[in-house]
């Protein structure tokens, strides 16, 4: 077993002995970037297609009502279509030179062979995990070029992956660090992303965060088009080498469907134990935090400033000091129980982050919009979040923010 791992490793990750590197970091990046600049116009109309689509997404989701969530789930997955016509609609138009038309009409027209390149990828690259992770690290660099290979190359199915993968053979380390210095990237902007959305709210999420995709996608898209353009260049496989791996391969797409299936069966098997767990009083050894509507709520909407009052049977609450969360947001603190089972507070026109005494954390305040708010409950003394129910507020107090101090 050893022994044929390690043969693995060494053909899977070898370096040939006449060996042309790839370009610097440096290089690659200004050669990515003058790429991206000289097709700005195109990439970006291309990339706003799914954009501006998953923004609206985002805009719905952010109101919390039945009828928009709806509505943005339905168009996030139209989104999602999009951004598989837009992958393919990005590769052309940098390696072939199309307009937004005819790279659109690509993407359209090899969405289904993306879809099942999409879905092999995954599925091999699950499989290969399975095998104690590192395979499937390494797996998962050699098959990163498989939708290039699909759109420049025209390989479908199981070809595109297994012409990936030969590209990368002897270029493993080289390619895995260049990925690793792209991602690096994104998690500095993303960052950046996540710190707009604390201080100024979801819907400026929505907004930022599709500008975001509609810039840094394309240039990602032409970032890793540079690299297999190295690869192109430097490392011509032999006749052959592409289908050396083919039953390695469906090998390894086997056992992620095993492995899809088993998920699924667990997930099946284990939901009616979590639910159980998630009573209140559950006796379950490991008790999760109980969810879903488990209070009596009364009344169930008004404005923001009502008196509302939360029978709660299933947990004692402390006679003095109980928090009151609203969206996960702190609501009310020092609230009392006089009989450990109910209790009263003005329903907050403000909300503000749940941070302990002492605690580094952002601290902002929050108008209360609205719409629907889930309403929790952590009893004195604890640290478990009993979520009650929903509360709908018909007259809010507005959207905007404003910043109180850190501490």
């Amino acid at each position: 077993m050893e022994a044929s791992i390690s043969k693995w490793y060494n053909g899977a990750m070898e370096t040939p002995t006449m060996k042309v590197a790839l370009d610097p970091v440096g290089m690659l990046f200004k050669n990515s970037w003058d790429r991206f600049m000289t097709r700005f116009a195109v990439l970006v109309q291309i990339a706003l297609v799914p954009g501006v689509v998953i923004a609206a997404s985002d805009v719905l989701l952010a109101r919390h009502a039945l009828v928009t969530n709806i509505i943005g789930e339905i168009i996030n997955i139209l989104g999602a279509i999009l951004w598989i016509m837009a992958t393919v609609a990005l590769i052309s138009a940098l390696g072939r030179g199309t307009d937004f038309g005819a790279s659109y009409d690509r993407g359209v027209k090899l969405f289904w062979g993306a879809l099942w390149v999409g879905i092999l990828n995954g599925l091999a690259t699950l499989g290969a995990f399975v095998l104690l992770i590192v395979p499937g690290i390494i797996l998962a660099v050699q098959l990163a070029f498989a939708n290039y290979s699909l759109v420049l190359e025209d390989k479908r199915g199981m070809a595109a992956l297994l012409e990936s993968r030969a590209r990368v053979r002897g270029y493993w380390w080289a390619v895995f660090g260049r990925g690793i210095v792209l991602m690096l990237v994104y998690i500095a902007c993303a960052i950046v992303v996540g710190i707009l959305t604390v201080l100024f709210g979801s819907f400026v999420f929505g907004v930022v965060y599709a500008v975001f995709l509609v810039l840094f996608v394309p240039f990602s898209v032409a970032y890793v088009y540079e690299v297999f353009e190295n690869l192109r260049r430097v490392n011509q496989p032999v006749e052959g080498a592409a289908q050396s791996g083919a039953d390695r391969m469906k090998a390894y797409v086997a056992i992620g469907i095993v492995a899809v299936v088993a998920l699924i069966a667990l997930g099946v098997f284990l939901a009616p134990k979590f639910a159980a767990m998630q009573e209140p009083g559950s006796s379950a050894e490991f008790p999760l935090i109980p969810y879903g509507d488990q209070g009596i709520i009364s009344p169930r909407s008004g404005p923001a400033g009502t008196m509302v009052t939360v029978a709660f049977p299933g947990t004692v609450l402390d006679a003095h000091a109980n928090k009151v969360l609203v969206d996960n947001l702190l609501g009310a603190s020092d609230v009392p129980s006089p009989d450990g089972k109910t209790l009263q507070f003005a329903f907050p026109k403000e909300l503000r982050p749940d941070c302990a005494p002492g605690q580094v954390c952002a601290q902002y305040i929050l108008n209360t919009p609205a719409g629907p708010h889930m309403i929790s409950i952590i009893p004195n003394g604890t640290t478990t979040i009993y979520s009650v129910g929903l509360f709908t507020v018909t007259t809010g107090t507005g959207t905007s923010t404003g910043n109180a101090p850190m501490y």
